[in-house]
């Protein structure tokens, strides 16, 4: 399509085209009368193809124009002259989302969390206006996400999608949506409810934290298999200081079937904003240490829930550490308290974090220095021990020793006496065995060891967090 710059259409002065889309071009215009800057959207030819389009144009555009929401780009107008059929919108002059996201990546930097929280808070109220007068957008991304000059976000292009969506080039067997941010049902060209648009600001809300799309390929076919198909990447991989909360957050955002979603984007949101006060991070004070091994200490704000209890771990240059889904580690202990391994009053939750040389057995360690203490009856034999109770207790106080060599074989010896039908409950100690073979400077064996303790909790529904937790550390570890 020619440019449009410097013509009219109807009332509007044409100026630079600041757009262009699949669908669209986007020009800045004004309407002189009024005195008022406008984005006059024009409809890419071949999109109106069919003897009735101009009719359904017009009607589709009529329910557009009716949405009015503080958060929604309202529709001035809808025309059509010589060959070009366009829609007349408020003028939004702070860009889009898009581009500030592109900006951002390109600084090596991400949004911070309260500007991510606000922008989710105002697309979704804008959303939900739109869902509750039965009007679904299609094709919600962040290009379609306009920022003023405040940074307030206003959610655009209902119009285009909802009136492509009844053309008849739908249904040549295109689709109408971008892939990227497109939902499985909707991939799979089903009947669209406004739990799609819900699973596409999911899209935006990741993107928002990572800067990357969960989903990507080189062919759009390819980019709506994996919608369809492949799990969620975690968010934690890609940004280790971002809490469990957050995970679940974008878990149920983005889940495959649409009932699993959230109710409502307001509901997505709020759940948010919940998430981000779970994780409240108190700094230590300054103090002199290692500067490859710094503290910080990581507390959930009160009252503490149940969910996300305290966790104090160690990570290097002060980067975030956030509390951490405990269920699959309790039930763990639960299992070894009954042996008697743990007394059920010294429990303690354990954190798996990004491992470090020296860093031995994280919290870990600390439920087994618990171990060497209350169970201090526990007493190795010289040069051995006879239980696995025993075994630990001898490894903790080789460790606090500092002869990790001696407290590395300890462990071996407890891991032997495990009866093959409690493997699951001491999965930790093939986990422990891995960090002290890192203290060694053994990565492969580290890696076997992580391996192990994955396997010997597949399989088991409480455990599947801490498999899950343990695979990531082992693709860190290969990564590196």
């Amino acid at each position: 399509m020619a440019t449009l710059s410097g013509k009219t259409l109807g009332k509007y002065k044409v100026f630079e085209r600041i757009g262009r889309g699949g669908m669209a071009d986007v020009y800045k215009g004004r309407h002189e009368r009024l005195d008022r800057d406008v984005a006059i959207k024009v409809l890419h030819n071949y999109l109106a193809e069919g003897e009735d389009f101009l009719v359904r144009f017009e009607r589709e555009a009529r329910a557009v124009a009716s949405l009015r929401h503080p958060h929604i780009v309202q529709v001035y107008d809808f025309d059509a002259q010589d060959e070009n059929i366009y829609m007349v919108m408020e003028y939004i002059g702070g860009g889009s989302l898009k581009d500030l996201l592109q900006k951002t990546a390109a600084q090596g930097r991400y949004l911070p969390l309260d500007r991510v929280q606000g922008i989710l808070e105002q697309v979704a109220a804008a959303l939900d206006n739109a869902h509750e007068k039965g009007m679904l957008h299609r094709d919600v991304k962040p290009a379609n996400v306009m920022l003023d000059e405040e940074g307030r976000a206003f959610l655009a292009d209902f119009g285009i999608a909802r009136i492509i969506s009844t053309t008849q080039f739908t249904v040549t067997g295109s689709l109408v949506g971008t892939p990227a941010y497109m939902s499985p049902e909707q991939g799979r060209g089903e009947t669209l409810t406004p739990a799609s648009d819900l699973y596409s600001l999911g899209v935006i809300l990741y993107e928002m934290l990572t800067n990357t799309i969960p989903f990507d390929a080189d062919t759009p076919l390819a980019i709506i298999h994996k919608q369809i198909h492949d799990p969620l990447p975690s968010i934690r991989v890609k940004r280790g200081e971002l809490s469990q909360a957050v995970a679940h957050v974008l878990d149920r955002a983005l889940a495959k079937e649409a009932s699993s979603r959230y109710p409502s984007a307001s509901a997505l949101a709020e759940s948010f904003a919940q998430a981000l006060q779970k994780e409240a991070v108190i700094q230590p004070e300054v103090m002199e240490v290692d500067e490859d091994l710094k503290p910080t200490v990581v507390m959930a704000p009160e009252p503490i829930e149940d969910d996300f209890k305290p966790t104090v771990a160690m990570q290097p240059e002060m980067e975030i550490v956030e509390a951490v889904e405990p269920e699959s580690v309790d039930s763990k202990l639960e299992v070894v308290q009954e042996q008697g391994a743990i007394p059920a009053s010294d429990s303690k939750k354990v954190s798996f974090r990004k491992l470090l040389p020296f860093l031995i057995g994280g919290l870990l360690i600390i439920a087994l220095g618990i171990i060497a203490i209350v169970a201090g009856v526990f007493s190795p034999a010289e040069g051995g021990c006879d239980s696995i109770q025993a075994c630990i207790a001898a490894a903790e106080q080789a460790r606090v020793a500092e002869d990790i060599p001696a407290a590395l074989a300890f462990l071996e010896e407890a891991i032997d006496r495990v009866p093959p039908d409690e493997e699951p409950a001491y999965a930790e100690l093939w986990c422990l065995h891995g960090e002290f073979n890192l203290a060694l400077g053994q990565v492969e064996p580290a890696i076997e060891s992580f391996q192990r303790c994955a396997d010997w909790t597949h399989g088991e529904p409480g455990l599947e967090p801490l498999r899950q937790e343990v695979e990531r550390m082992m693709m860190e570890l290969v990564g590196n």
